[in-house]
């Protein structure tokens, strides 16, 4: 089974400004390029339209209470404390079955004086924390932090709510906010993970204002992992399959193990495979010449590390 820690689009019905908000601060600045590395549907799919999505009956949400539910009720006191969110009036709780993602979370929002979220937190079924959001962001006198200072708090806040923070994230200034946005790239047994990251953006004062996770489940790494040589043994049997003999050729480029979810790219009976764990494989980019080069751009081969199949891929036209 696939396990998914990503910012759920059922969030945005919480409230109408706290939809707006989670909408443009969910891993805008994490989007990789087409050419080099096609969005993974995982983090695409978080950019669709959830009002919509909700109406046609796909999310389903029940109420959550603390007399119930003490253990969630009491992980979100401990990430609000880590994240330095304020304390609301009171709070609300509910758990949300999202069909469209396939996933089920907890979310407890704090609430102020007039009823208003001053903040949401969203734990997975394991309870892990998968997104926090403050809406009440204040107004600071104090001077903008350095991007060392705010890596740093990024860091501390992660390790506050049990969140990986390995190895040296990717700190730029957030344009639209004129603070910072963190990010780490998941990598597991040494190689990238791709699509799965941690994003925590900070204000110019250096308070955190969201935190947002992906992370997906992993299969086994082969027991003897196939060879580069190997692999492109097999985009080679591929492509020629597709271009040889139609005034087409190829060119392979750029190859490197990572972790990727199996898709139906070049499959359509493959549908279902997006549920499946990560596997490892050598991801390849091919770049078509002649005739074919004039409505494809790019195409991006999955060889499964294990087994030497081609378990999905994209095409960039």
């Amino acid at each position: 089974m696939k396990t998914v820690k990503q910012p759920l689009i059922g969030i945005a019905k919480t409230a109408g400004p706290a939809a707006l908000v989670i909408a443009g601060l969910i891993f805008s600045a994490g989007q990789m390029s087409a050419a080099g590395h096609p969005t993974p549907k995982a983090t695409s799919e978080l950019q669709e339209a959830p009002i919509a999505q909700s109406a046609v009956g796909a999310i389903h949400e029940t109420p959550l209470l603390a007399d119930d539910r003490p253990d969630v009720f009491a992980r979100e006191d401990t990430a609000r404390a880590a994240l330095g969110f304020t304390k609301g009036a009171k709070r609300s709780g509910r758990h949300v079955h999202d069909g469209l993602q396939a996933s089920d979370y907890d979310e407890i929002s704090e609430l102020d004086a007039k009823g208003q979220p001053s903040s949401l937190v969203q734990f997975d079924t394991k309870g892990d924390l998968v997104a926090a959001v403050r809406f009440d962001i204040p107004v600071s006198s104090s001077g903008v932090v350095s991007a060392d200072s705010a890596t740093k708090t990024a860091r501390k806040s992660l390790q506050g709510v049990g969140l990986a923070s390995d190895g040296n994230p990717q700190t730029r200034r957030d344009d639209a906010s004129g603070g910072w946005a963190v990010q780490w790239q998941r990598t597991s047994a040494g190689h990238t993970v791709r699509g799965d990251e941690t994003l925590v953006r900070l204000g110019a004062d250096g308070r955190i204002q969201s935190v947002a996770a992906v992370q997906h489940g992993l299969a086994a790494v082969p027991a003897s992992p196939l060879a580069q040589a190997d692999a492109r043994a097999v985009v080679a049997r591929q492509c020629d399959a597709w271009f040889s003999g139609k005034g087409s050729g190829y060119n392979v480029g750029a190859m490197d193990l990572q972790w990727v979810g199996p898709n139906a790219a070049f499959d359509g009976m493959k549908l279902d495979s997006e549920s499946d764990p990560y596997r490892l494989a050598w991801v390849v980019n091919v770049v078509p010449t002649g005739a074919a080069a004039d409505s494809t751009r790019l195409v991006t081969l999955f060889v499964d590390a294990g087994s030497g199949a081609v378990i999905g891929g994209d095409v960039v036209e």
